[in-house]
């Protein structure tokens, strides 16, 4: 009979998806006049001229929707009551995994922009050193899930 207690799940998620409403309405917007600047273009005048432009207006905005994606899917963050857990990459993946006692620091910080739409991101350094930290990247009220993580590591350790 050991007293280890289970480890749970206590909360799992990636970056806010508000953290790239601009990028991606900008690419929207590049795709849809890219598409009516190829469409509308007349191949008898000045036309093609107009018709390159919408091409390279609908490849930066299928680039910018790419990585925006990418950028959002490619990162998973897990905390249990026992540890951290940062998962980054698609094909190929890196795991980050702190245990709460081990936190030395837990910072965040926000853009502009972050801050008007109540996201910002966490960072989270341990006894380690520079080596072990986590950045837990557009979180909405990161401020919370901060104080969150300060409870959690004086409760269990």
């Amino acid at each position: 009979m050991s007293g280890a207690t289970e480890e749970s799940e206590l909360w799992s998620g990636r970056p806010s998806w508000k953290g790239y409403k601009y990028p991606l309405g900008l690419a929207a917007f590049w795709l849809i006049t890219g598409a009516v600047l190829f469409i509308a273009a007349d191949s008898e005048t000045d036309g093609v001229e107009w018709a390159w432009i919408g091409i390279a207006m609908l490849l930066g905005g299928a680039y910018s929707s790419v990585t925006s994606l990418y950028d959002r899917f490619k990162a998973q963050y897990r905390i249990t009551t026992k540890r951290i857990i940062c998962k980054y990459g698609i094909l190929s993946t890196q795991t980050i995994e702190i245990d709460l006692c081990d936190i030395r620091t837990i910072s965040v910080s926000a853009n502009l922009m972050q801050r008007f739409l109540n996201l910002g991101d966490i960072e989270i350094t341990t006894a380690s050193g520079a080596w072990n930290v986590a950045l837990l990247r557009n979180l909405e009220s990161p401020e919370e899930m901060k104080e969150a993580l300060h409870r959690l590591k004086n409760g269990g350790c």
